[in-house]
């Protein structure tokens, strides 16, 4: 399932200065590390670009013993406009379940990367990663308004099939 019918843009707040502390990838990391950003540009998760929006990346172990790399967008969060889009409250949602008695479950991998960003938006995601620069081609975790972006998107898309399709973040249920 693609959600890039929609995309999202930033709203940023320019005005301030932007050079947060860049922390290098450990080199234990590095050949994962490697591998990880040939499959987000081969999957158009990212692309190769210039930009002075530069982020810290950070590599986080996942239970599986694979690695995922975090964009560390706390300070862009703090120059970004709020939008708030907000998921069903979990009790309005378990109370629209009653009565029913057959449950499935679907849980998106990499929800955030299902929307687009605008490509206006891009450059502000920008990392940089053995001297090249990347900025995210869709979402990123991290940034302050990814879940909002996600709610709408799912809305949107899912607000059809209200009488038996509820979604409460990326799990969606029916």
């Amino acid at each position: 399932m693609k959600l890039h019918v929609f995309q999202h843009k930033l709203v940023v707040n320019e005005s301030l200065p932007f050079n947060p502390k860049i922390y290098p990838i450990p080199e234990a990391f590095r050949a994962e590390v490697n591998l990880e950003i040939q499959k987000m540009l081969d999957n158009k998760v990212i692309e190769r670009k210039v930009t002075s929006y530069i982020n810290p990346i950070f590599v986080v172990k996942k239970k599986s013993g694979d690695i995922r790399l975090c964009l560390d967008a706390r300070l862009l969060n703090t120059r970004l406009e709020k939008q708030y889009e907000l998921p069903g409250r979990s009790d309005a949602i378990l109370s629209s379940c009653y009565g029913s008695t057959v449950f499935s479950k679907l849980d998106l991998k990499h929800s955030f990367w299902l929307i687009k960003l605008h490509e206006d938006s891009r450059k502000y995601t920008g990392f940089t990663i053995a001297g090249i620069t990347y900025q995210f081609r869709v979402v990123p975790l991290g940034i302050y308004t990814a879940a909002s972006a996600l709610t709408y998107a799912l809305e949107r898309m899912l607000n059809q099939y209200y009488q038996f399709c509820v979604y409460y973040v990326d799990d969606i249920e029916y």
